[in-house]
């Protein structure tokens, strides 16, 4: 309830409290699906990317294909269930990552790795950089922030493997959360013949739906934050990283103009295929 959170922000805490968006009810979320099977790839596909969120016992993913002027497609949002800190879900994620749709792999990957519970050694995040580090070429961790002066920001990190350091052996990409889950909600609304629209496929689930408006975008005096609505918001995390991703490869500067065969060209002269880089 918003008037209660903002009764208990400007009583309680005396803070200036405003919507900054209105709530998008999820229908016009599910009005956003398009005649795309799951799977289905749009003539205008050019690359594809993939944003992981990670709980304790599953993977929350969506893979978006891309188009020219940032047009894009969910085509696929799915779960994966185990415990994260056991390599069977990873293997999972793995065959994920050496599909194709179409001919066309997943571009880039940007996951998750804020979540940490359980052994100091055994957490989720050990997990997704031993992963990010399987797959370097494509494959990123994230850490995401409220603030940040850039939407995307590098770094390299100390990983722990096999109880040993490995000095900068990670590239950890911290992301300005409230860019990107912005940058979603800004779509909901995109006229669906313009571009730069943002669709989903025919039988996206209405549960999908109600989870990218699960949160709301909220001004308390000088910093943004984002209040969630409902208990499950991982499809929003994982379609930010997804976009972040995208931005990751440049294609809000660059997109290729073709895809050909089983390769995605992408800026940079790179080629990525199933199994790695050429």
């Amino acid at each position: 309830d918003q008037e209660r959170v903002k009764a208990v922000i400007n009583t309680d805490f005396a803070e200036l409290y405003s919507l900054v968006s209105q709530t998008t009810p999820w229908e016009e979320v599910a009005n956003l699906r398009c005649p795309l099977r799951p799977g289905e790839l749009p003539a205008d596909a050019r690359v594809l990317t993939c944003g992981v969120d990670v709980q304790k016992r599953r993977l929350i993913y969506t893979v978006r294909a891309w188009g020219p002027n940032l047009a894009s497609w969910g085509i696929e949002m799915q779960e994966i269930w185990g415990d994260t800190d056991q390599q069977a879900v990873w293997g999972t994620l793995a065959t994920l990552l050496s599909r194709t749709w179409d001919g066309l792999p997943i571009a880039g990957m940007f996951i998750d790795s804020g979540y940490r519970p359980g052994d100091k050694w055994k957490r989720p995040e050990h997990m997704v950089y031993s992963f990010a580090r399987r797959f370097s070429d494509r494959v990123w961790p994230t850490k995401g922030h409220d603030t940040l002066d850039k939407p995307l920001k590098p770094t390299r990190i100390d990983v722990v493997e096999a109880n040993r350091t490995i000095k900068s052996g990670v590239e950890l990409w911290h992301v300005n959360s409230d860019f990107f889950k912005a940058w979603v909600h800004s779509r909901l609304e995109w006229p669906v013949d313009q571009p730069g629209r943002w669709l989903i496929h025919e039988e996206a689930t209405d549960d999908y739906c109600k989870q990218i408006v699960s949160e709301v975008r909220v001004a308390v005096n000088t910093r943004i934050v984002w209040n969630k609505l409902r208990e499950e918001n991982h499809y929003l995390d994982a379609e930010s990283l997804a976009i972040a991703a995208a931005y990751r490869l440049n294609l809000h500067v660059e997109m290729p103009a073709v895809r050909s065969g089983p390769r995605a060209p992408v800026p940079g002269g790179r080629r990525i295929l199933s199994k790695g880089v050429q």
